[in-house]
């Protein structure tokens, strides 16, 4: 069986060895493959945010073969829900709000991907006009998308959340006339927001916990949340030992998975 891992740097393996290279053998991801004995590809790409992560996922098992199809386990760690994807100089670029002043988007992206103002300036009024609502609504049809296309295609899979939990705290504590410009660094939890009950949308909160998901309304579930008390970078990004504990903590529930599977096709 193959283990494809699609994420964000968190997944990637993003700095765990040194800073701004990427380790995938060494990613949570890779822990679960080592130990349930699987092949292993780590499509994830730093900076993506959820919907990169859900096309790249759903492309690439599309262009794979049947053989490859009937002997697959997707493992998807979904990002921050603000970050912006687009293409440019013949490659998908990325943005996150929050890891740069709201003065500076312009700047860093010209540095950064090289865009021009104009691009730049794009992107700014992007995130002046979409609310956190927005972001989570988003979100949702991600996590459906990545549910609907694996049960579709009876192909077993786990998502995780690395940096937030879904949870409807941000549309209750920016809904007063507030946008994603006003507040660039609206991180649930991570930045100390504090969460509110997602029973608020019992319909979401029962379609979400339908899928095979890891405890997606708790954000100590998150990878941010169970390693929180380890190493990071100034990029919070987690080193070896984060990622060790957060793929033994995935590996029963991979396991569980793996063992209803092979009842269900046998």
């Amino acid at each position: 069986m193959l283990l494809l891992a699609s994420g964000c740097s968190h997944t990637a393996g993003a700095e765990i060895l040194e800073d701004r290279v990427c380790s995938p053998h060494l990613s949570y991801s890779a822990i679960v493959a080592k130990q349930f004995q699987m092949e292993y590809k780590n499509i994830s790409v730093p900076g993506a945010g959820n919907e990169h992560i859900t096309k790249a996922t759903v492309n690439w098992v599309l262009n794979q073969s049947d053989k490859i199809k009937k002997d697959l386990f997707v493992l998807v760690g979904w990002s921050t829900v603000p970050r912006f994807s687009f293409y440019h100089n013949q490659r998908p670029a990325h943005t996150t709000p929050g890891l740069i002043g709201e003065s500076e988007i312009i700047e860093t992206m010209q540095r950064n991907s090289g865009c021009k103002a104009d691009l730049a300036k794009f992107i700014e009024l992007y995130y002046s006009l979409v609310d956190s609502e927005t972001y989570m609504n988003d979100w949702f049809n991600d996590i459906v998308y990545i549910d609907s296309f694996m049960r579709l295609n009876k192909i077993p899979y786990l998502m995780v959340n690395t940096a937030m939990s879904y949870s409807v705290d941000n549309i209750k504590s920016y809904r007063k006339g507030q946008t994603a410009k006003a507040n660039h660094g609206f991180y649930p939890n991570q930045y100390g927001i504090p969460p509110c009950d997602p029973a608020e949308t019992p319909d979401v909160k029962s379609i979400i916990a339908s899928t095979s998901y890891y405890q997606p309304f708790d954000f100590d579930s998150s990878m941010f949340g169970i390693c929180k008390n380890l190493t990071q970078n100034d990029w919070q990004h987690f080193k070896e030992d984060g990622h060790k504990k957060f793929g033994n903590v995935l590996i029963p529930i991979v396991d569980n998975i793996l063992k209803k599977y092979k009842l269900a096709i046998s």
